[in-house]
Formats: C-alpha cells, sequence, structure tokens
C-alpha cells in the first residue's frame, strides 16, 4: 500500500528531541513520503535532524494548531500534490511518543480492516462541562484512505474548517467535527477495538490518559500520549513507563530526556521542578487542600518527600491538624511554600501574600503567571 505520512511538530524552542527522529525513523519503514510541518521557526541544525527523513519539510506559524498545519497541507502547501497516487495518508503530531511496537503489527491488523478512516483510540459519548460530546476517533493519529481523501467531502471539510483560536475550537471543530462529518457517508474503526478490550472502562475520562497501561499490555497500543504521563497522572505514568521498559524495546530515555528538557512547562508542575525546590529548603508547606495540593501530598508520599502542613487562606471547622490558616503562619528563609493553586486562586492568593513573601521561596504554578505582577 502506498502511503504518505503528514507529521505536524511544534517546539517552543524551535529543537528536535531524539524521541521525533525516532518516531520519522520508524515511518520510513510503512510510508513512502513523509512530510513534515513545523508550527513554528526551525533552527537550521534542527532542520537538518528532519533533512535525514525528508526533504518535504514546511515551517508555517502556529495558527490553528495540527488542524491548521493540516489545513495548510491540503489548500495550499500540496495542493497540486497527485493524491489520486496515493493509497493511504497518514496524519499524526508530536504529542506522544512511540512506536513502543512495530508499526508491521499495526498496519497488518488495520489493512485488513474494510474502512475508510481509522485512528488509535476514541472517545465514547460523554459530558465534559454539561456538554454532550458525541463518539469520534481521537485526531493525534488519524488513516485516511483513498475512497475519503480523493472525495469532495474532504476538500469541503479543509476548506470551510477555520483555523481554531484556542483548544476548545481544535477539539470541537477539528477533532470530534473529523467524525461526524465523515461517518455519515464513510466507514471508521480503531486500532484498539480491534483487541477485546475486557477492562472496565470509565468513558467520562481520556481512554489514553487513564488506561494507559492497559491499552500497552491488553491493547498493544503503540503510542503514549505525553499528556498521560503529566504530574496529574504520575502513579499511572509510573506504572507504565516501567511496563515500557520491561516488555518492550522502545527506549525509556528517549521520553525521559524529553520530559526533562520540557519539565518547567507542564502544568501545575513539572517532576524535576518540585524535587528541585524541595531539595532547596528544610521544610516544605502546601499553599492548598484541595485537588491539586492532595496531588502533590500524593506524589510526595511516592517519593518519600515530607512537607509540614497545608496551608489554607482560611482554616474551616472539618480541617485537621496538618491544615494551618495563613494568618497563622511565621515564613522563615528556611521555608519553601509550594501553591498548589489552580489559576483563579492562585491569583487571588498572590495578590495576597506576593508583598508579605520572598519569591525565591514561592513555587508558582506554570500557568504563565509571574509574582512580580503582584509585588507592588
Amino acid at each position: 500500500m502506498n502511503r504518505m505520512a503528514v507529521f505536524v511538530f511544534y517546539d517552543f524552542e524551535g529543537f528536535i528531541d531524539d524521541y521525533v527522529k525516532y518516531l520519522l525513523d520508524s515511518l520510513m519503514e510503512i510510508t513512502k513520503k513523509i512530510v513534515v510541518v513545523s508550527n513554528g521557526k526551525l533552527r537550521k541544525t534542527e532542520r537538518k535532524k528532519l533533512e535525514i527523513f525528508t526533504e518535504n519539510i514546511y515551517e508555517r506559524e502556529n495558527k490553528g494548531f495540527d488542524a491548521g498545519a493540516y489545513k495548510d497541507v491540503f489548500t495550499k502547501f500540496m495542493k497540486n500534490e497527485k493524491w489520486e497516487n496515493w493509497d493511504e495518508i497518514i496524519l499524526l503530531n508530536d504529542t506522544f511518543y512511540g512506536p513502543v511496537y512495530p508499526w508491521c503489527d499495526v498496519f497488518e491488523k488495520m489493512d485488513k480492516q474494510n474502512v475508510d478512516f481509522w485512528g488509535m483510540t476514541k472517545q465514547e459519548n460523554y459530558k465534559c462541562d454539561g456538554i454532550a460530546l458525541p463518539t469520534h476517533v481521537q485526531s493525534y493519529f488519524l488513516a485516511v484512505r483513498k475512497k475519503l481523501f480523493l472525495s469532495t467531502s474532504f476538500r469541503l471539510f479543509w476548506e470551510q474548517m477555520e483555523y481554531p483560536l484556542n483548544l476548545h475550537d481544535a477539539i470541537f471543530n477539528f477533532e470530534i467535527r473529523f467524525t461526524c462529518f465523515f461517518a455519515q457517508k464513510f466507514k471508521y474503526s480503531v486500532y484498539t477495538d480491534t483487541y477485546n478490550t475486557n477492562f472496565p472502562i470509565d468513558h467520562s475520562e481520556l481512554i489514553y490518559v487513564h488506561y494507559i497501561t492497559e491499552l500497552l499490555s491488553v491493547a498493544k497500543m503503540p503510542l503514549v500520549k505525553r499528556k498521560a504521563l503529566a504530574l496529574a497522572n504520575f502513579e499511572k505514568a509510573k506504572i507504565a513507563l516501567n511496563y515500557i521498559s520491561e516488555y518492550t524495546m522502545y527506549d525509556v530515555d528517549l521520553i525521559k530526556r524529553h520530559m526533562l528538557r520540557l519539565d518547567h512547562i507542564f502544568q501545575p508542575f513539572g517532576y524535576r521542578q518540585l524535587n528541585e525546590f524541595c531539595k532547596r529548603y528544610s521544610k516544605i508547606y502546601i499553599y492548598g487542600n484541595g485537588k491539586i495540593g492532595n496531588l502533590v501530598s500524593k506524589y510526595f508520599q511516592c517519593r518519600g518527600i515530607k512537607f509540614e502542613k497545608y496551608i489554607v487562606t482560611e482554616k474551616k471547622n472539618n480541617d485537621g491538624d496538618n491544615v494551618i490558616a495563613y494568618d497563622s503562619f511565621v515564613m522563615d528563609n528556611d521555608t519553601g511554600i509550594i501553591l498548589a493553586l489552580g489559576m483563579r486562586n492562585l491569583e487571588e492568593v498572590l495578590s495576597k501574600i506576593a508583598c508579605n513573601m520572598p519569591s525565591a521561596n514561592l513555587l508558582i504554578p506554570n500557568y504563565g503567571i509571574a509574582i512580580s505582577d503582584y509585588v507592588s
């Protein structure tokens, strides 16, 4: 089967990490042409890393995320491509690691499926913030066959799709709409459905985050989403990385090196960021005993890191002895405070404490908020 891969890539520093090179190298085994679209300017040294795999490299501004990049491929960059020469086009981005299993196993299975497009995973019907979302193939990996990509519907989809302005737009107007739009006339499936995934699934959760090890071990999922390895999922992430290391040939150091470089942008905190902050102070307090505060404390428990108490703005009657009100707290130079708060609560707390606390002793979540904005 003649396959082309369109790989969309974004790195805020313009780097090409080793996990990307591994991915592109693996694609050469199953495709006859690779197209790389960088949503941002590449350094010359980094572009040369891509040129090993392809001469088809396009650089564009990060307009519309991966959806905008695909739109430009089909409506601008490769408008004159002889698409009829291809049997299948793979659309994939850089939001995952892998393949941890050989591609040949995946495509051998999916080549037997009588479908017009397919993906790795799908999200079943669920509600998000009270909004009912339909079943859809998740867009980090989509394979489209000739009947679909040569159709008028395919051309109209990209021409009519507006560039997403935010993540919400990208999910609703590209990822969800892609399945809903084409499923009316075309057939689809997902790779993980070809296995007997007999583990119980809560469809209100993101399957590739909450069932990461089950997908790897039972459904032979070859890809691991970066989001699944963030701090909010650290317990399952640890199990998954151990599984990959023990049962696959994939080098987990490719994952660890990339995560280490991007550590300071992971929300709410990066692993290294937390660990190094705690090493600097003999006493650690967690400001906030809600969802994020409990997440940090669970991570500390897993790593054997001790903290003194939770700090809250106002202590409630049902708060235990491990909670102290901010007005009762006494700060010193040996104390570090982790502001384990959501964005709105973080802004409220910073407006109250920023002038009274040394900024070096505060660890602020990676929301793009600067403490200097709250110091007069």
